[in-house]
């Protein structure tokens, strides 16, 4: 297991060069016009996903940070953050194949046009690149979950009301982490024990990775609408310009078949192998993110039983204070109880008893 520093260091140089190639997807897109808006989406992705790196270092980093965390989320950090760097080489090596064709091209028009729709089929449709793009988004909801994690840790240090806060953000990253790998559910799977794999990663076996990915599923109708006129391969060699050579032809297909090279470099054994990482890392990271709201639902249970026992003194003053009841209560008749005495006794008009998130209040 390595130590915070260590982490920290691997967490700043894949965030790191997360941005860098950012920075080559936006200059391409601009590079190329209208067809470039693939590549921007692509680049806003990996910007997103390498700020998410930079705010979990600074976590790691930080004098705040529990050492309960750091001993229970190092394996799971480290496992992740590496998991993201080889799911980056390939789009660091497609960008050292593009940039140098977008610098000669650039003062030709028609040349730039045909490049532009070469790239812009190739961001949208190439599958193997589909593959690494969707598995990054899915290791950007999974980094975000740790995240949440560590800052709801930290918080529970130095108890405030903005550990409520840190909860709910946790939860919804849960969710949403949940879907991105094992596709939509109504709810998460309680018993995380028994998940052993991730299903929605895998489903369609290792012939079609990029399908198997839940975040481009909506992606479907557009290739089957390319496979009626011929495949998506007809979308790249049919929109040609007039005023362009062989030679130009051979370039741009010079240029794919280097692309088809990086994206086949690891073959099959590189996408399986993050597919395993995956399968291994996502049911821990959820395993212990449901270990942890368990604890916090159970300790702001008891946090609250003072206030229980205070609403029931003369002294308790019903006009201004509240108190928060946790959704999944082991003592809700004895809440109820309380809280008819306090409608009862007070003379209160109306008691509502609200639910936020899985919180609740009992309040005018």
């Amino acid at each position: 297991m390595s130590d915070p520093l260590s982490i920290a260091a691997s967490i700043a140089g894949v965030a790191t060069a997360g941005f860098a190639v950012a920075k080559g997807l936006y200059r391409i897109a601009d590079g190329i016009g209208s067809p470039g808006v693939e590549v921007r989406i692509y680049g806003d992705e990996i910007a997103a996903f390498s700020k998410v790196l930079s705010q979990l270092r600074t976590e790691v980093q930080s004098p705040r940070s529990p050492q309960e965390a750091t001993k229970e989320t190092q394996d799971l950090l480290e496992d992740t953050v590496y998991a993201c760097d080889k799911i980056l080489q390939p789009i660091k090596a497609i960008l050292l194949t593009l940039s140098p064709v977008l610098e000669r091209l650039e003062d030709n028009k028609s040349k730039l046009s045909r490049f532009g729709l070469r790239v812009q089929w190739i961001f949208s449709y190439k599958e193997k690149l589909l593959f690494y793009r969707s598995a990054l988004n899915a290791q950007q909801r999974l980094l975000q979950t740790l995240l949440d994690l560590l800052l709801l840790q930290a918080a529970k240090q130095t108890p405030s009301q903005n550990i409520s806060i840190f909860h709910i953000s946790l939860q919804h990253s849960v969710e949403v982490a949940s879907r991105a790998l094992y596709g939509p559910r109504d709810h998460i799977p309680q018993d995380v024990h028994t998940v052993q794999s991730v299903p929605s990663l895998v489903e369609n076996g290792p012939g079609v990775p990029s399908q198997a990915l839940v975040p481009l599923t909506d992606r479907a109708d557009g290739l089957q609408l390319l496979e009626s006129r011929g495949g998506p391969d007809a979308l790249a060699f049919t929109q040609s310009s007039p005023g362009l050579s062989a030679g130009d032809d051979d370039e741009l297909e010079a240029m794919s078949r280097q692309i088809d090279q990086y994206l086949d470099s690891g073959g099959q054994a590189s996408i399986m192998s993050i597919v395993h990482d995956m399968r291994i890392v996502a049911p821990r990271v959820l395993r212990l993110v449901a270990q942890q709201l368990k604890s916090h639902d159970v300790e702001h249970m008891f946090d609250h039983q003072w206030e229980r026992r205070a609403c029931l003194h003369e002294d308790y003053n019903f006009d201004t204070e509240k108190y928060a009841i946790p959704s999944e209560d082991p003592q809700l008749d004895l809440t109820l109880k309380v809280a008819s005495m306090i409608k009862k006794y007070k003379s209160r008009d109306t008691l509502f008893l609200i639910y936020y998130s899985s919180h609740g209040i009992i309040s005018d």
